[in-house]
């Protein structure tokens, strides 16, 4: 883990960085999975995007938005029910 936050929506962000030998996208996958499975709770989501590492380069990196666990009624992320 090389850092680790919380953004303005009170996401908390962690930034690891793989130190395993160089090779496919899927061995990387399988690692982040492994690690997400580590705290996951039954209700999980995970979306695996590339993105570029700096504006001017072509290098990518990989990156995972996960969301995990059940929100209550109260949250400020919840749905709300609404009647037409």
């Amino acid at each position: 883990m090389t850092s680790a936050h919380t953004d303005d929506m009170d996401a908390y962000i962690l930034d690891v960085e793989w130190r395993g030998k160089p090779g496919g996208v899927g061995e990387a996958r399988a690692a982040a999975f492994s690690l997400i499975g580590s705290f996951a709770e039954s209700a999980t989501y995970v979306r695996q995007r590339r993105v570029k590492t700096d504006g001017s380069g072509s290098a990518m990196k990989l990156q995972f938005e996960v969301g995990t666990g059940e929100l209550t009624p109260d949250s400020r992320f919840a749905r709300t029910a609404t009647s037409l």
